[in-house]
């Protein structure tokens, strides 16, 4: 364990200098461009791709993630290095084990994506991938950090704190991440808990999300009640489970993610009463963001700051052009709730 400890700590450190270096980077684009601007001019590129690329976008994440794991169990990895395969009873063993697929597949998903994309004959720069204002790009992200990440994390205090008071003191569901580093992990670990957040999750979670989605959303004010309806659903899918084993306590607990996304969503119902295509920027940013956090409704109440935080990821995309500034935003997110477990971690 002293091992760990000493990797713990350098890694806290490499996070706290990247992010240093991040802003460092930003401080001086920002003067250079002082009186000028750092934003292109605000319009959207021609999408061509339709939703049935998203759908494969999100199946190759998905698949390719799965085949990752299970290749990596029948092998005997998971045994040879923790003794056990994992097992659903034991979730601190079955997120390592995730842990694992997730960033060794990484690589390949991108890889996937990207070419997939390519032999529809979709350019990297229409997709938001390009060295174009990199830049300036990164200098947003920077800004962008400093601005929104105080917001961010006292929207995720406070929404915590509520749900403590409404549950009589339970505490929320803790990120498999955080769990991991609770539970003895290695060095390896450690690395591995770092790529995935800094790393991995922003590279993925921005490239199906501000990448495919939000710009195909963009062209079409009514796809934002689809995501909703279908962000709905989702967030109403663990209540049947719940229900089933006649647990009310668990049942309530269940609820708040559907009276969240009815009540984040409502803003979207707009395009129902009235002709709103200059505000089509604005309902595509709401609904990419509602479906990217009711992804994380697994761990209550995550989605609420996720929710705001895609916002400020979507603005990102749109504003910049690029999925470069989201990304950095992310990352550095990211980085700073890693810190946190980190040096958590270690009292």
């Amino acid at each position: 364990m002293a091992d760990a400890a000493i990797t713990r700590k350098a890694l806290a450190i490499a996070l706290t200098v990247g992010m240093m270096l991040v802003v460092a980077v930003g401080t001086v684009e920002v003067w250079r461009n002082r009186g000028r601007g750092l934003l292109p001019p605000r319009r959207w590129p021609l999408v061509p791709w339709d939703w049935g690329d998203i759908v494969m976008g999100a199946i190759i994440y998905f698949l390719v993630t799965l085949s990752f794991f299970f290749a990596l169990q029948h092998a005997g990895f998971f045994r040879w290095w923790y003794g056990e395969n994992p097992d659903p009873t034991n979730k601190i063993l079955l997120s390592k084990c995730n842990l694992w697929a997730t960033v060794l597949a990484a690589p390949v998903i991108v890889a996937g994506i990207l070419g997939w994309l390519c032999f529809r004959g979709v350019r990297l720069w229409q997709f938001g991938i390009s060295t174009w204002r990199l830049d300036k790009s990164i200098a947003v992200a920077a800004l962008a950090w400093i601005a929104v990440t105080p917001m961010i994390l006292g929207i995720n205090i406070l929404a915590n704190l509520i749900y403590q008071k409404l549950h009589e003191g339970t505490e929320p569901v803790k990120h498999p991440l955080f769990e991991v580093g609770l539970h003895q992990a290695g060095s390896l670990e450690w690395i591995l808990i770092v790529l995935s957040a800094v790393l991995v999750a922003p590279v993925l979670e921005e490239l199906l999300f501000r990448g495919l989605l939000l710009p195909w959303m963009v062209a079409r004010p009514w796809s934002g009640l689809v995501v909703w309806g279908i962000s709905t659903v989702m967030a109403a899918m663990p209540v049947v489970t719940v229900v089933q084993k006649q647990d009310w306590h668990a049942i309530l607990h269940s609820l708040w993610p559907i009276v969240f996304t009815l009540i984040a969503g409502l803003p979207l119902s707009l395009v129902l009463f009235r002709e709103m295509k200059s505000q089509s920027a604005m309902f595509a940013i709401m609904g990419s963001s509602l479906i990217w956090a009711i992804l994380h409704a697994n761990v209550w109440p995550t989605p609420v700051p996720l929710f705001f935080l895609g916002l400020a990821l979507g603005f990102l995309r749109y504003r910049c052009r690029s999925l470069i500034g989201p990304i950095v935003l992310h990352a550095m997110f990211n980085a700073v709730s890693t810190l946190l477990i980190l040096i958590g971690s270690g009292q």
